[in-house]
């Protein structure tokens, strides 16, 4: 389960709606927009021999979003109000609930695969288009209508990829590294085209004694653009780089890890828009062999 807190967005704005729902030119104002996340992903892994793994993953999101708008002090009363109605038909306080698009994968583990005591995993896949996609936000809000722009699932059939690496260097650490990819390839028959999601880590892990292990890590987060109808999404494209601390435990069959990941430079790859810088997320894993 991963929780992500103060994921913060907005963008300047200059139109307002009347209650006719004609939209108006009105003094430059902001829209504010904030969003918490919690995913909780179900893993299944089958071995099917020493070698080869297949994969199911299944993720539920809960995106909380709430907004409001931060109008000069010049602007008239009228004026605020369409501020008001032109920002609730674009961004909502509200909570998108629903399934993601599950990820099939099949691939290899290696064990002391380039020297003794590491191992290597790869492995490949697709995504299942099954969560909840939404119509082009920008022809509805071009037309002063209500729209979403956060989506469950993309829409279509994408390529995964994921490979892991990690090697003992002392008794009691070893190194890792490991990254994953998704990139879409076509539009969906609402005419989106998901971004490219790539995520590369590396970091090391100390084991502690009493069945206590540490990790201490670098993430990297690239999102790159989405697109409509061939046209870019202007609130998409990111760059992300976290620190990553956490622990891991057993406790009987069960094995527990808990990490936080917390963002110290992020660059949105757009002059314009609102796409969210991220807060620190917190990740609860638990695992147990059938």
């Amino acid at each position: 389960m991963a929780h992500g807190i103060d994921y913060d967005g907005g963008h300047d704005e200059d139109h307002g709606l009347t209650e006719d729902g004609t939209l108006i030119d009105v003094p430059t104002h902001q829209h504010e927009v904030s969003m918490d996340l919690t995913e909780v992903q179900l893993t299944v892994q089958h071995a099917f021999s020493d070698r080869w793994i297949g994969i199911v993953r299944i993720p539920f999101s809960n995106r909380t979003q709430d907004t409001g708008i931060v109008a000069p002090e010049t602007a008239s009363q009228e004026e605020i109000d369409a501020m008001v109605r032109n920002g609730e038909i674009h961004h909502r306080d509200e909570t998108f609930r629903g399934i993601g698009d599950p990820k099939l994968l099949f691939g290899l583990q290696q064990s002391s695969w380039l020297r003794e005591g590491d191992y290597f995993t790869g492995f490949v896949g697709l995504s299942i288009p099954f969560g909840e996609t939404e119509e082009d936000p920008w022809i509805a809000g071009a037309h002063g209508e209500e729209h979403t722009h956060p989506q469950l699932g993309n829409g279509t059939v994408d390529p995964l990829a994921q490979l892991r690496y990690g090697a003992p260097v002392h008794s009691r650490v070893s190194l890792i590294g490991g990254a994953q990819a998704r990139l879409p390839v076509y539009e969906n028959p609402k005419t989106y085209r998901g971004p490219l999601d790539l995520r590369v880590d590396a970091g090391a892990i100390t084991d502690l004694g009493r069945s206590i292990t540490s990790v201490v890590g670098y993430d990297l987060l690239v999102q790159g653009y989405s697109y409509w109808n061939s046209t870019r999404d202007q609130n998409s494209g990111i760059v992300s780089h976290s620190v990553r601390v956490g622990f891991g435990t057993s406790v009987g069959p069960i094995g527990l890890q808990l990490s936080g990941f917390f963002p110290f430079y992020q660059d949105l790859l757009q002059d314009e828009g609102d796409g969210f810088e991220q807060g620190p997320t917190f990740l609860l894993s638990l695992a147990r062999s059938l």
